[in-house]
């Protein structure tokens, strides 16, 4: 563990190096001392108690190795510090920082010495995670706190190695959390120590929990924002919720698309599966992609007829020579489509059970006579939003959208221009907004349907954004239409 501790010049002082040479030990510690039968949203609790029940809580030293979390620099910085405290309710302590030990500081950018002499010249306090703290032993004749070293170690161990994003994030706060995540993740980290899981998919994995990370950190910010928020005005703060909401509901999707992928990892048996189908499949399109694009086929099930059909409509359109993927639901031809390529959907009613994010530019085309022939529905999870357009150009065509889901927005159009040719758009009573377009988003309209008489409103557009409709509008009704162009 910290072990791989590297000092970046021989005047940094000797620390304690904590070897973990018996990884059933170890894995003992956790599920019959620290934690046993500890719920998931419990286990923050139960590691402060076992810290602050072993650990020295005054009089020692340490190297500070900070990060851009504890540290408001791009740069990581190696402090000595002295301990005044470990705190009884957080895995945090309070230091004192004594010695810059690197950078150095003629390496350190202009703008960040002076903060940095001044941490120094004035012997600032900071509260700084244990995580980051490294005991020195240099002086501790007696190993007196060679435990402290220890037992920090062991925190370290849990939040690099087992612990997650998603884990007090999610529907399951309440499950063992020895019996429903530790031990298979404890698995996966012996796996890696002993080289039996492939490099490569040591990266993905790496590569998927630090985006998980980086989600989870914004996560929590637009939660103290919001809470910061809460004494403002009630007209800024409504359009400040509402762009906040958003972007919540994107990023929670994508922490449990990216928990899906990791959870395929942790299991020993599907690891190898999951490696291979999704390096294969991805190396695969990259191979055949060309300028182009892919087409994206989406079907029921696939059978001589259905063939026959793409091919037929492939001719007219003038792709017979585009390359050709195969797909039994939209997210997964969403997931690998990239900017010019076209998703073919044939006739059928296709459930959705999340949120549908567009995030590349595509054209998204039904292959039938009528836009009502190629149906995409909304299941009762489905969330707030049933799809969200967040590119630069994206074109949806010849397809029905519908939801008895209660839905705030079927669609919702974050950016970019959005086309919508010759598609229904079936709202219900459930259905709070049929189409919402907001600041800096465009949509153009033509030859659709929008079914809003039962939906409390039917197109929305915020401040910023832009409509336009061409054709026969009926069924159309808008709130807040100012900048309608009709």
């Amino acid at each position: 563990m910290n072990a791989s501790f590297v000092a970046q010049s021989d005047e940094y002082p000797s620390i304690y190096k904590i070897r973990f040479d018996k990884p059933s030990e170890l894995s003992s510690l956790f599920q019959f001392v620290i934690l046993k039968d500890t719920p998931c949203c419990k286990v923050h609790e139960e590691l402060v108690k076992y810290v602050t029940t072993i650990i020295e809580p005054v009089g020692w030293t340490a190297i500070w190795r900070t990060s851009r979390e504890s540290f408001d620099s791009i740069l990581s910085f190696d402090f000595v510090v002295e301990v005044l405290d470990v705190s009884r309710s957080a895995l945090e302590a309070t230091v004192v920082i004594r010695k810059l030990l690197s950078p150095s500081l003629h390496d350190i950018p202009e703008e960040e010495v002076n903060a940095s002499v001044k941490l120094i010249e004035e012997q600032c306090v900071r509260t700084v995670p244990l995580i980051e703290l490294y005991v020195i032993s240099e002086g501790d004749e007696n190993e007196q706190f060679l435990q402290t070293a220890v037992v920090i170690e062991h925190i370290r161990f849990f939040w690099k190695c087992i612990w997650r994003p998603w884990d007090d994030f999610n529907d399951n706060r309440n499950e063992p959390f020895i019996e429903d995540r530790f031990t298979v993740r404890f698995n996966l980290y012996c796996d890696i120590q002993e080289k039996a899981v492939v490099q490569s998919s040591v990266n993905r994995i790496n590569r998927l929990l630090e985006e998980a990370w980086k989600i989870r950190k914004r996560l929590d910010e637009i939660n103290i924002q919001v809470a910061k928020d809460d004494t403002s005005s009630k007209e800024s703060n409504e359009l400040l919720d509402e762009n906040l909401m958003y972007e919540t509901f994107r990023l929670k999707f994508k922490l449990e698309e990216i928990e899906r992928v990791v959870k395929l990892f942790e299991d020993p048996f599907s690891r190898v599966i999951a490696s291979s189908l999704l390096s294969s499949s991805v190396k695969a399109i990259q191979n055949e992609r060309d300028k182009n694009g892919i087409i994206h086929m989406l079907a029921k099930s696939y059978d001589c007829s259905t063939l026959n059909e793409v091919i037929s409509c492939a001719k007219k359109l003038g792709k017979i020579e585009n390359k050709m993927f195969f797909h039994h639901s939209l997210s997964d031809a969403l997931s690998e489509a990239a900017n010019g390529d076209v998703i073919w959907i044939m006739p059928g009613v296709y459930e959705n059970d999340l949120s549908l994010w567009i995030d590349v530019d595509v054209t998204i085309h039904g292959i039938s006579r009528s836009s009502d022939d190629v149906i995409l529905t909304a299941s009762e999870d489905i969330g707030d939003v049933f799809l969200h357009c967040c590119s630069s150009n994206i074109e949806l065509s010849n397809l029905t959208l519908r939801t008895s889901a209660d839905t705030q927005c079927m669609v919702m159009v974050h950016n970019g221009l959005t086309k919508l040719n010759t598609c229904i758009l079936d709202g219900t009573s459930c259905t709070k907004n049929v189409l919402i377009t907001l600041s800096r988003a465009k949509v153009a309209i033509d030859n659709c349907e929008i079914n809003s008489k039962e939906a409390t409103n039917g197109i929305n557009i915020r401040p910023g954004g832009d409509v336009t409709i061409n054709g026969d509008h009926p069924d159309i009704v808008c709130d807040d239409c100012n900048q309608l162009d009709i």
